[in-house]
């Protein structure tokens, strides 16, 4: 199986999870990190938010299957904050993708800006009536066809193909609400790995660099890549 890797919008260098390809390298599995666009070395200085990085993947996953070696693989997609929900569009703009597993990722953006609205204090009435403001501010920097690609549509798509979602309780950054609306609009076989308190990169700080000794982190992962691949 190979497995692909992303991060998230301010998380850095995709580069930093060479210990999570370890942890699975060392397991049977391989990996390409993919390093999207205005992150790293990559070119671009432009964030799209998940609406068009999911290009990126799909361009990851077509050297994947140009390679001989690799081409009858089933390509696992893994991605972290805006890099899990990045993920999602993936899964469900690529048929290639053969599963999933999103960390701490947005529902989609517009819920992303209102949750974290209400968290700095405002009514939930006025962070909706943002939603829409927010919306036509996408369309217009990202182009309207990109609005269409969210992660509670992407999720929807996975016509059997199975999923790990993965949440913090007290997430600060991506409200575990995103989590349960995921988890309710998910079609197929999706698990969920639930950790308590504020953890958005959910392995242990301590052990980030190092994630198979986050003994419950990584049981999570591993199992569910033995479990369906």
């Amino acid at each position: 199986m190979s497995k692909r890797c992303i991060s998230g919008i301010h998380n850095p260098s995709v580069t930093s999870y060479f210990g999570h390809e370890k942890m699975v390298a060392d397991n049977g599995y391989s990996s390409l990190l993919i390093e999207m666009r205005s992150h790293g070395r990559s070119e671009g200085d432009k964030i799209y938010v998940g609406t068009r990085e999911y290009l990126d993947v799909k361009a990851g996953t077509g050297y994947i299957k140009s390679r001989a070696a690799y081409k009858d693989l089933p390509v696992i997609v893994f991605g972290v904050s805006m890099g899990g929900a990045t993920a999602i569009n993936s899964i469900g703009e690529i048929p290639d993708i053969y599963g999933l597993i999103s960390v701490s990722a947005f529902s989609s953006w517009e819920d992303a800006f209102c949750d974290n609205m209400i968290g700095m204090g405002f009514p939930p009435v006025v962070a909706k009536i943002e939603k829409p403001f927010v919306r036509l501010y996408m369309g217009l920097e990202y182009g309207f066809g990109s609005i269409r690609v969210s992660p509670v549509n992407g999720i929807k798509k996975l016509n059997g193909r199975p999923a790990l979602l993965m949440h913090s309780t007290e997430d600060s950054q991506i409200p575990y609400i995103s989590f349960e609306r995921l988890k309710e609009a998910a079609s197929g076989t999706v698990e969920t790995f639930v950790r308590t308190g504020d953890h958005h990169m959910m392995c242990m700080e301590e052990y980030f660099r190092e994630p198979w000794k986050d003994g419950e982190y990584a049981d999570a992962i591993l199992s569910f890549l033995k479990k369906y691949f």
